[in-house]
């Protein structure tokens, strides 16, 4: 729990029990960029910021889980 956020972090979003309480999913696996809401859980998935695999773009990501609200955010960084 963050800031009374309850954040669950799991390696693969099939691994996730849909029973289990949280208000984000915290993925990665597929180095796909995700930042959706879906039945009022945020899926995040920062992507990957090392190097470029099946031609998916760079990115980081950024979460936010204060009073304001919980969100995220999906930076791409520029190729070199």
């Amino acid at each position: 729990m963050v800031n009374g956020w309850r954040l669950l972090l799991v390696h693969k979003l099939a691994d996730v029990d849909e029973a289990t309480p949280c208000d984000a999913v915290l993925h990665g696996h597929s180095h796909k960029p995700r930042n959706e809401w879906q039945q009022g859980r945020l899926l995040f998935n920062p992507g990957a910021a090392g190097r470029r695999r099946f031609r998916l773009p760079i990115t980081l990501g950024k979460l936010w889980a204060d009073r304001r609200g919980l969100r995220g955010a999906v930076v791409h960084l520029p190729l070199a």
